[in-house]
């Protein structure tokens, strides 16, 4: 998807070019490298634009790590929001919808979530990033406790088991990260899932 963006190509007409793909090649570099391990030079030669370019478009780098972060969330959101809802039982629903974030955390090798496996390191040091992963935590969180909710769970153990489910989703990025296969996580999801439920 193109938004219009041009990119001076040094002579004749300024290229266009496609904001999302740029970014999805930032977010596989510091998901590959790291926040702290990842230069703007880096950046530029991913994304196929120079620096100066980089910095007019995106801003400095962590206004650039921030743009993917949203970007990430806003994919995941589109495809596992429907499948967690979207199931009459409660537990075909969670299981459809972690079997559907397994495949996702263990494309190209076993990349994890984007969020768990590149902020982290850097929560210490950027406070704009403490509050960007306390409200995906939030966010996660409140979306499993809604699920429980419609499925008849209520009060204490409700959120209890949204913090459950959060946790394994925590630990299958971990998992997968670590090369973990997409067979074992699965294995575990369904166990969890029912553990959780039988609470």
């Amino acid at each position: 998807m193109q938004d219009g963006t041009k990119i001076k190509s040094g002579r004749g007409r300024p290229r266009a070019f496609d904001r999302e793909q740029a970014l999805l090649a930032a977010m596989r570099l510091f998901q590959t490298q790291g926040y702290s391990g990842t230069s703007l030079d880096d950046l530029a030669n991913a994304m196929g634009i120079k620096r100066s370019s980089l910095n007019n478009t995106f801003g400095n780098k962590l206004a650039l790590y921030q743009h993917t972060l949203a970007l990430y969330e806003q994919r995941m959101g589109e495809q596992l929001t429907q499948r967690l809802f979207g199931g009459a039982e409660l537990a075909e629903s969670l299981n459809d919808y972690f079997s559907a974030l397994i495949a996702i955390y263990c494309q190209e090798g076993g990349q994890g979530c984007f969020f768990t496996t590149t902020l982290p390191c850097v929560l210490r040091t950027e406070q704009t990033l403490q509050e960007t992963f306390m409200a995906n935590h939030t966010a996660l969180e409140s979306m499993f406790l809604a699920r429980l909710q419609q499925a008849g769970h209520q009060d204490e153990q409700a959120e209890i088991s949204a913090q459950l489910l959060l946790a394994l989703q925590h630990t299958l990025s971990l998992r997968a990260r670590a090369g973990v296969s997409q067979a074992a996580l699965l294995k575990l999801s369904c166990a969890a899932i029912a553990r959780i439920l039988a609470a």
